[in-house]
């Protein structure tokens, strides 16, 4: 709870623990995020990433830059959530977490497409998905993760509204290869690849089928 928290946090201070302030002043930004108290969730996340920054503590350095950049993300505030995701990257890159590296690249790409910036959105989801492959061929999984599906996604999506190597039969075959893992995906995107007229027809049949219960 927040009270144990924040009495944990008292004991830390008085200690002069660092190490247990950079994770309860994240725990505690956690519940405050949770409320969707954003301003007070931004005030303990800064607090604990320059206890990290001044242990210099990577993992913890890349956690909390990433929960920063994805309040950013939240409010719309595009340029400095870049700022904390390349942040949070090149400690990930420290890591050498490539799996996360992946997934930075996937969120910047996101918010490139969002700013219609398409030709910079494709030239880090590209990195994102080479780096995706990359993680899972060094640890001996050739197959591919939801991730790589998301990246693959709105890389087309990119492709689509500049009209540049979009190619609908390839991005069919690959919604078929990932079928089963759909549930996961921001279908909006998937039909802006596909046609617009086909998430209408789509969306219509889910709603009869569910008059139909």
């Amino acid at each position: 709870s927040l009270n144990y928290l924040l009495r944990a946090l008292k004991l830390h201070e008085e200690l002069g623990n660092k190490g247990g302030l950079i994770f309860t002043n994240r725990s505690i930004g956690k519940v405050y995020l949770k409320q969707y108290d954003l301003d007070k969730a931004l005030n303990y996340y800064n607090i604990a990433i320059n206890f990290a920054e001044e242990l210099s503590i990577q993992i913890s350095k890349a956690s909390i830059y990433h929960d920063i950049a994805d309040i950013n993300m939240i409010i719309s505030n595009y340029d400095e959530a870049i700022k904390n995701y390349m942040l949070a990257y090149n400690a990930y890159e420290e890591l050498n977490d490539k799996h996360q590296m992946s997934g930075i690249w996937y969120r910047i790409g996101n918010i490139y497409n969002l700013k219609g910036a398409y030709q910079k959105a494709i030239n880090v989801l590209k990195k994102g998905l080479q780096l995706n492959k990359e993680y899972h061929n060094e640890n001996g999984d050739e197959s591919k993760c939801v991730l790589f599906l998301s990246i693959s996604i709105h890389l087309n999506y990119s492709y689509k509204k500049i009209h540049k190597d979009y190619d609908i039969i390839n991005f069919q075959k690959l919604i078929k290869e990932f079928e089963d893992s759909l549930y996961y995906i921001d279908n909006f995107y998937i039909y802006k690849c596909l046609d617009d007229s086909l998430y209408l027809k789509n969306s219509y049949n889910q709603v009869i089928e569910k008059a139909k219960k």
